[in-house]
């Protein structure tokens, strides 16, 4: 590497000019670079399907829900700075929680009135 001040050759790794003592390299920032992050996708569709799943089968989207929702918090993890959306993926488990037990308590009470109806207890 040449000194951009007086035109010595310097080593590689050099920090100094060895002739004037001009800086070579520019000193590394204190803050870390990180290109934009970008939306885990995988958070979007937990919370999409955590959503839905009133709609649809309920217990079944629901366990889907919180699977793809841990599935993205791992992923996030795996890779910090370049991944966002862990809030997403929080909501999503946490509806998809709630999801499971719909679906299991609105058939069981269903089942319970429709038994106590019909004389079935």
């Amino acid at each position: 590497m040449y000194c951009p001040r007086c035109g010595t050759q310097n080593d590689d790794n050099a920090w100094k000019c060895a002739q004037c003592g001009t800086e070579l390299h520019a000193t590394p920032s204190s803050v870390p670079f990180y290109p934009e992050q970008v939306t885990c996708s995988k958070a979007v569709w937990a919370l999409v399907v955590a959503v839905l799943a009133p709609c649809c089968c309920t217990f079944a989207f629901g366990i889907l829900a919180i699977v793809l929702g841990i599935a993205a918090r791992n992923e996030m993890k795996a890779n910090p700075g370049r991944l966002k959306g862990d809030a997403l993926a929080l909501a999503a488990i946490i509806i998809g929680i709630f999801d499971v037990v719909l679906g299991i308590v609105v058939p069981l009470v269903y089942f319970l009135f429709f038994a106590r109806e019909h004389g079935l207890f």
